[in-house]
């Protein structure tokens, strides 16, 4: 109950927040308003009958537009109209009745049409912001629930972990039976898999949420890159993938978050390994670019992607194949987590790929993160 009620008091500030501008009209607007019926009507009834006519009126009503309510527009169609007869009594005499009688009926027609479609065009808009702030009060709560599901799913795999480990390295007596050893691996190695998933759905959030935070330094990204690689090449080994050690000559150093950095690297690497077949290769350079920026290109000849199936990788918890029986696990928050870390430190993430062929990912760090001297 508690929770609900938490919930609620959330749902209700994010409406207060999300409430639209403009629901109060402002008293500059209905001075332009009474401005406009002024001046067109004071140039009605100063001129000879039917030479000014009544279609000026219309930008009375098109005033509507900035008014809060929908239904002034037709309340202004309406004075309109009324000001529209009046010109016709209290202007001078002169013109031809039929051509005078036809104008003004003219001009109540345009009046009343431009009120209807700027009603069906306010409705349509109201309609778009209700539906935009829907879906941003849905997305904010379910940020908040993935993020506190999160949290409460740590503690307890945290245990799992340790204590795992504990058993696992026979800190307190034998664990007895091979089997038994490879059970404790298994609940292990599954613990730390869900732990780096959970950590990937709480840095999403709070990127979302714009509270996730940079611990900048000057660091080198040669040492980084080789040091994700070394990390890395077991996990590419067993896949029967082999991963180019990094080239290139005077790297100079960034600016930048060396943790999300490193993430950064990991989770490219990781794709690249994850969707290249036995016997495939991985390369991984970094250049300057001829506009003072720092690209990091990682190429693989794996299964590639169709430029629908790159946007899908880039959305979150995107699957490319997400088909029940897939051949390829994860989330779908790798990419998108790793567009979100670039995109703090100034940078973008592109991908170039094609089916059958493989993919190459370039994430570029803006050159006012380059550091003069070389790492």
């Amino acid at each position: 109950m508690k929770s609900e009620s938490k919930f609620s008091i959330d749902r209700a500030s994010y409406v207060r927040c999300e409430r639209p501008l403009g629901d109060k009209t402002s008293f500059i607007t209905i001075l332009i308003a009474v401005a406009i019926a002024t001046t067109v009507f004071a140039l009605d009834v100063s001129l000879p009958l039917g030479v000014a006519g009544g279609v000026p009126y219309v930008a009375l009503v098109l005033a509507g537009w900035w008014f809060s309510s929908r239904q002034t527009i037709f309340l202004l169609a309406t004075a309109a109209t009324v000001l529209t007869l009046l010109g016709l009594f209290l202007s001078p005499a002169g013109g031809v009745l039929w051509v005078v009688l036809l104008n003004r009926a003219y001009a109540i027609f345009a009046i009343w049409v431009t009120a209807i479609i700027l009603w069906i065009a306010r409705r349509s808009r109201a309609r778009i912001k209700d539906a935009m702030n829907s879906a941003h009060i849905a997305s904010r709560a379910k940020t908040d629930l993935l993020a506190n599901m999160s949290h409460e799913l740590r503690t307890p795999l945290n245990a799992i972990i340790g204590f795992s480990g504990s058993l696992n390295e026979e800190t307190f007596g034998s664990v007895g039976s091979d089997k038994n050893r490879e059970y404790l691996n298994d609940i292990m190695s599954s613990g730390v898999h869900l732990l780096g998933l959970i950590n990937d759905i709480l840095d999403v959030s709070a990127i979302e949420e714009g509270r996730l935070k940079l611990h900048e330094e000057n660091i080198s990204i040669a040492n980084i890159v080789e040091t994700v690689i070394h990390m890395l090449r077991p996990r590419a080994e067993r896949a029967q993938v082999t991963i180019k050690p990094l080239t290139g000559n005077a790297i100079p150093m960034i600016y930048a978050d060396e943790r999300r950095v490193k993430q950064v690297m990991i989770n490219l690497i990781s794709n690249a390994i994850k969707f290249t077949p036995e016997g495939g290769n991985i390369s991984v350079g970094v250049s300057r670019k001829d506009d003072g920026s720092l690209a990091i290109e990682v190429i693989d000849n794996g299964i590639g992607m169709d430029d629908e199936e790159a946007a899908i990788s880039l959305s979150r918890f995107g699957q490319v194949d997400s088909s029940l029986d897939r051949k390829h696990e994860g989330t779908g928050l790798g990419l998108p987590l790793t567009q979100g870390l670039m995109e703090l430190h100034g940078g973008t993430l592109k991908i170039e790929s094609e089916k059958g062929q493989g993919t190459l990912v370039t994430v570029t760090f803006p050159k006012e993160r380059v550091v003069l001297g070389v790492s």
